[in-house]
C-alpha cells in the first residue's frame, strides 16, 4: 500500500501487509545504494534499572551466532562502506552503503538481522559484547562527570516520568544487564510494525520495493 507523499516529492512510501514501513527516494547520482533498517524502539524503552539495553541489543545484533555468516562480513562481501549502527532515546538504526548491483543482498541482511532474533547468541559473546559496551561509556562519559552534568540536564528540562528524564545508562546498570534481558527486549520491540526501511540511491523504485516485500514482508506480524 503506497501512503501519502512525504515533503521531499521524490521519496515512496509504502507499507507492507506485515506493518513495516518502507521509504524510497531514487538518485542516480552514484552507482551506490544507502540501506538502513530503522526500529522505532530506543533508549527512553529501556525499563528502569536497565538503562542501557537497547544499545546492548543494537551490539548483539552484530555478534555471531553458530550456523549462521556475521552481519559484518556479509557487508565486506557485498563491498559495502559506512555500515555501522547508533542507538537514539527514539530509534535503533542500523545503515550501510552498498553498490547498486548489491541492493538484494543487503535487504536480506537487514531482514536476515531481525529475523535471527537474540535467542542463538550464547552467553560467552554476549558477555564480551558487554565488555565493550562498558568500554564505549568509559570513553565517552570519563569518569562520570559528564555523565552527571548530562543527566542533570535532562532532569531539568523534562518532567518525573517523562521517557525523556532518565536516558543515560550508568555503569552498574549495564554491568547489569543479561543476554536473557536482550532477548526478552529484542522479542518485545523488535517488531515489523515498529521497523522503517530506508532506500536512497541509484535503484528503480519498482524493483526495489519488491525486494522489500520479498524480504521484510515474510518477516511474521507478530501478536501482542
Amino acid at each position: 500500500m503506497k501512503l501519502e507523499a512525504s515533503c521531499d516529492p521524490l521519496v515512496q512510501r509504502h507499507e507492507l501487509k506485515n506493518g513495516v514501513e518502507v521509504l524510497l527516494r531514487p538518485s542516480k547520482g552514484v552507482p551506490a545504494v544507502g540501506v538502513m533498517s530503522s526500529v522505532h524502539v530506543g533508549s527512553r524503552n529501556d525499563p528502569p534499572g536497565h538503562e542501557g539495553l537497547a544499545h546492548y541489543v543494537e551490539h548483539l545484533t552484530f555478534r555471531p551466532v553458530p550456523g549462521f555468516t556475521p552481519v559484518t562480513d556479509l557487508y565486506e562481501e557485498a563491498g559495502a562502506t559506512g555500515m555501522n549502527a547508533t542507538t537514539s532515546p527514539d530509534t535503533t538504526d542500523y545503515y550501510a552503503i552498498v553498490p547498486s548491483a548489491q541492493l538484494e543482498r543487503a535487504i536480506w541482511i537487514e531482514a536476515r538481522r531481525l529475523a535471527l532474533g537474540r535467542d542463538l547468541v550464547a552467553e560467552e559473546p554476549a558477555l564480551r559484547e558487554r565488555q565493550v559496551i562498558l568500554r564505549e561509556h568509559t570513553l565517552r562519559f570519563g569518569q562520570g562527570v559528564h555523565l552527571e552534568s548530562s543527566q542533570a540536564v535532562y532532569s531539568a528540562l523534562f518532567p518525573s516520568g517523562h521517557p525523556y528524564r532518565q536516558l543515560f545508562a550508568s555503569q552498574d546498570s549495564q554491568a547489569a544487564l543479561t543476554l536473557a534481558d536482550a532477548r526478552w527486549f529484542f522479542a518485545r520491540h523488535y517488531r515489523p510494525e515498529r521497523v522503517r526501511l530506508v532506500l536512497a540511491g541509484d535503484f528503480e523504485p519498482a524493483a526495489a520495493l519488491a525486494l522489500a516485500e520479498r524480504w521484510f514482508g515474510a518477516l511474521p506480524a507478530r501478536a501482542e
